[in-house]
């Protein structure tokens, strides 16, 4: 005699959690008893959407079944049209409330954000407070993603801002003063041309749970910024700048200078993982001041573990001078030649893990 046990809904859903989409759509027509609990399982996780037709799908059996709708808390959008699908439009006013944690992919529509836009200048200001992630902006209208930033705080993971004149974008954001605004934020890349170091700090000074910064194309006066001895920026990090303990990685592709190194080393004293790579500022072709410059730099950057650093040497220096200088320090030091710039340069390596 066959004997047949119902298990319980509760562990039915557990084990129903561990399943596939596609898995459980098989179980929903395996056995009528499971369509249910199978249904709330596939809209509770991430749901994707590549095209109208599985937009459409969607919109139709959430307006059959509206109890289903709240179980929707993370969508994952790959839509590479300019143009946003009517069904779409109305798919958005559906799944996009308070319970939407997540929503991912990559989306070119402007129409896409407007419509969240629109959808959360009509609720209450705490409704999207759990909102995680929203999806990257593919489009060329940059006030899209000015918009996004503001809108929803929460949801912002990492910025980038090149300093033109200013850090203000087309509509007048200064954004260094909404940083701190960004519970979330944790990856920064700055780029562009700030005016030296105190720029530098005026851009990062409110952004308080970085864990990764990203200098890339940054032209921070280092040319012509006046040259500092060691005390010197000693004294002047203790007096400018405000030190941030969260940051792990850093990543400098710039002008090499002391300076920078010692200053963010200074700001950011618990960095873990480091890479540089840049010319080594030479002023006046002086061998003394490259040997006191590289030594400055080293010993900065002396404590910290993980660290990759491509040095790309003056075309007067000779070997021998490097060899020289290479002798006076403990590091494990490499050269070879690199393509740089557009041709190949000398380079200093020094790879630590």
């Amino acid at each position: 005699m066959q004997t047949i046990v119902a298990f319980p809904e509760e562990l039915i859903l557990v084990i129903f959690s561990k399943l596939s989409v596609k898995q459980l759509a098989t179980c929903r027509l395996v056995c009528k008893a499971w369509r249910d609990p199978a249904a709330r399982a596939m809209f509770s996780q991430r749901i994707t959407i590549r095209s109208e037709m599985q937009a459409l799908q969607l919109y139709n059996h959430l307006t059959r079944d509206p109890n289903k709708l709240y179980l929707i808390n993370s969508m994952h959008f790959k839509l590479d049209q300019a143009d946003l699908p009517f069904v779409l439009h109305h798919l958005l006013h559906l799944t996009f409330n308070k319970r939407m944690k997540r929503m991912t992919g990559r989306v070119k529509s402007d129409q896409f954000f407007t419509t969240l836009f629109d959808i959360a200048d009509r609720a209450p200001p705490s409704t999207f407070n759990r909102l995680e992630r929203l999806p990257i902006y593919t489009g060329q209208n940059s006030d899209i993603n000015d918009r996004k930033y503001l809108k929803f705080k929460n949801a912002v993971h990492s910025f980038s801002l090149r300093v033109v004149s200013d850090s203000q974008s087309l509509d007048g954001v200064s954004w260094r003063d909404v940083f701190d605004q960004f519970p979330n934020l944790t990856r920064f890349t700055l780029s562009g041309a700030p005016n030296g170091l105190g720029a530098i700090e005026n851009k990062l000074e409110k952004c308080h749970r970085l864990k990764e910064l990203y200098l890339h194309d940054i032209f921070y006066d280092g040319l012509t910024m006046d040259r500092m001895t060691r005390e010197q920026m000693m004294a002047w990090t203790a007096n400018n700048v405000n030190r941030e303990r969260s940051l792990r990685t850093l990543i400098v592709k710039a002008l090499c200078r002391p300076e920078l190194i010692e200053y963010l080393l200074y700001k950011y004293p618990h960095v873990q993982h480091i890479t540089i790579r840049g010319r080594l500022w030479f002023p006046n072709n002086s061998i003394r001041l490259e040997h006191y410059n590289l030594n400055r730099i080293l010993d900065a950057v002396k404590g910290i573990h993980h660290k990759h650093i491509t040095f790309v040497l003056p075309s007067y220096i000779e070997m021998k001078q490097v060899i020289e200088f290479v002798i006076t320090r403990n590091e494990d030091i490499g050269f070879t030649i690199e393509h740089f710039d557009g041709q190949d340069e000398l380079v200093m390596k020094i790879d630590s893990h």
